[in-house]
């Protein structure tokens, strides 16, 4: 026989529930007090329905932080950053193709980053991108032997936002 819950534990439920789905909604609006811009929530749900319509992706983007105006989310384990105009970028990636495009730098890559971050090779000479694939809004990958653990933070995120094109 089936367990049944009282009226009040259901109530709590979805009370609990409808806060869970109105802070993601906030979430996805803004990110510790900053609002996302216009131009950021377009690349988000442009980026959203061409991994839908191209790799049949349908989860929802992760939003994983903000720093000075970028919007971290993450796509295939690799981060991709939203600037404020926004663009994309791959932090952890050298090289990837840009379409030349104002406003529409990396989309291919943003689709598919995976496979531009395994193609690069893993050296730390490099002054640009990251040994690891994640970044986080302190602009660092987290791998020991990667140098961002012994930069700035300026250099940091220098070496995450340059040299991709």
């Amino acid at each position: 026989m089936a367990h049944l819950l009282p009226v009040e534990a259901i109530a709590a439920r979805c009370h609990v529930l409808a806060v869970n789905q109105k802070l993601i909604a906030i979430q996805r609006l803004g990110i510790n007090g900053k609002a996302v811009n216009n131009r950021q929530k377009a690349a988000l749900n442009r980026l959203q329905n061409e991994l839908s319509m191209k790799h049949g992706i349908v989860q929802e983007l992760p939003i994983r932080g903000e720093d000075d105006g970028f919007v971290f989310t993450e796509v295939d384990g690799v981060t991709v950053v939203i600037g404020p105009g926004g663009g994309f970028q791959l932090p952890a990636v050298r090289t990837y193709p840009g379409t030349g495009k104002p406003g529409e730098k990396a989309i291919d890559a943003a689709l598919d980053p995976n496979y531009f971050f395994r193609k690069q090779s893993k050296d730390a000479i490099f002054k640009t991108g990251h040994l690891g694939p994640t970044i986080g809004v302190n602009w660092t990958c987290g791998i020991e032997s990667c140098p961002c653990n012994h930069e700035s933070i300026d250099v940091r995120k220098k070496r995450s936002l340059i040299g991709h094109r």
